[in-house]
């Protein structure tokens, strides 16, 4: 297969493989934004309409929304929870119920047990709703903001106190409960993963649309820093069709040219303008991971990470057709490297001279 085939297979593989990623992350952001937005409430005294966004979805980020004894009634578990939510009752009641939190080790309490919250009965018109509240409740208080959520856990067993206490008003009891300290943060938190989930689909797709154009691919835009790319392609095809070709684990070394193939990617560099080349070591908490950096004059870094005996044996053969480039790492190398490039490929260009000219 010749380097031109070689290179638009990879970014035609490259191009698919991308706008499957993104398809599959829009389609787990859709599915997770209508499972968390899913809520068709109406807004009362608004002009505000947006296709296929629920009322749920402006009551967590607009202002808070006034509900009204008529608009819970026809409320279902389905429609919770609901944020941002105020309500505007008649009367307060206590329900003497209260939320106690126990401090637990391996199961063994390490401490008193501490009240954080209370519950209470807010009557409107003809209904009642059970409130939560992190302080004592005041039967002075009429008006309450919070999240309306079904009722779980201690809420559940202050609803069910009620019926018991008053079995005639089991109907007039809203199967929900305000909660005035609801931690929102899990929603947010979601909301926000699904939108970054979105965001990087819809980017995704439309880098493969600009991709679909080979010029605007990576490998392409990197292989014209050599010169026209199909020139270059050419260039490189005529020496592996010599033969003269150096296959050394991911690297196949021409007479004038590295090529590093890695699954869909590609990067290229021309033996004369190699600079630098060394073994990389990162040390992690499972061992060490080894990569041949190879620089050149632009800059660019071909960076390939193998066993530690692979890496070795690619920078020797890059450094036996570069044998001008320095060779190995240490601070004074990468200073001198990052702080006077231009300096540095000068000092190498002198050193490749002095050895490419006949005594």
């Amino acid at each position: 297969m010749s380097m031109r085939d070689t290179v638009h297979q990879s970014i035609s593989r490259s191009n698919r493989n991308t706008a499957i990623l993104s398809i599959i992350a829009i389609l787990i952001a859709v599915a997770g934004f209508v499972g968390t937005l899913g809520k068709t409430l109406p807004i009362p005294d608004t002009d505000i309409s947006i296709p296929g966004t629920s009322s749920f979805v402006l009551r967590q980020f607009g202002e808070t929304q006034v509900m009204t004894e008529d608009e819970l009634t026809s409320l279902t578990p389905a429609d919770l929870p609901i944020f941002n939510v105020t309500l505007e009752g008649d009367e307060m009641f206590d329900s003497r119920w209260v939320e106690e939190t126990t401090t637990t080790r391996n199961g063994v309490s390490t401490g008193p047990a501490s009240v954080t919250a209370y519950f209470g009965y807010l009557q409107m018109g003809d209904h009642f709703a059970t409130v939560r509240v992190p302080g004592e409740v005041d039967d002075k208080l009429t008006d309450y903001k919070g999240a309306l959520i079904s009722p779980v856990e201690v809420g559940k067993q202050v609803y069910d106190d009620f019926i018991i206490e008053y079995p005639e008003l089991e109907n007039d009891l809203l199967p929900m409960m305000l909660d005035t300290a609801y931690d929102a943060m899990p929603w947010y938190i979601g909301a926000g993963a699904e939108a970054i989930l979105l965001l990087g689909g819809l980017f995704g797709l439309a880098t493969v649309a600009s991709r679909a154009n080979h010029d605007n691919h990576p490998i392409i835009k990197r292989m014209a820093r050599f010169g026209e790319a199909e020139s270059v392609m050419s260039q490189i095809d005529g020496e592996m069709m010599s033969g003269q070709v150096a296959q050394v684990d991911k690297l196949q070394i021409t007479r004038n040219w590295v090529v590093y193939k890695s699954g869909n990617d590609m990067n290229f560099a021309r033996i004369t303008d190699i600079m630098w080349a060394y073994k990389h070591v990162t040390q992690t908490r499972y061992g060490k991971n080894y990569a041949a950096y190879i620089w050149d004059r632009s800059g660019q870094m071909l960076n390939i990470a193998s066993k530690e005996k692979s890496v070795d044996e690619m920078i020797i053969a890059v450094l036996q057709r570069a044998p001008w480039a320095i060779a190995g790492y240490n601070k004074d190398i990468e200073k001198s490297w990052n702080s006077d490039g231009a300096g540095f490929v000068r000092t190498v260009d002198d050193r490749r001279k002095q050895m490419t000219t006949p005594q």
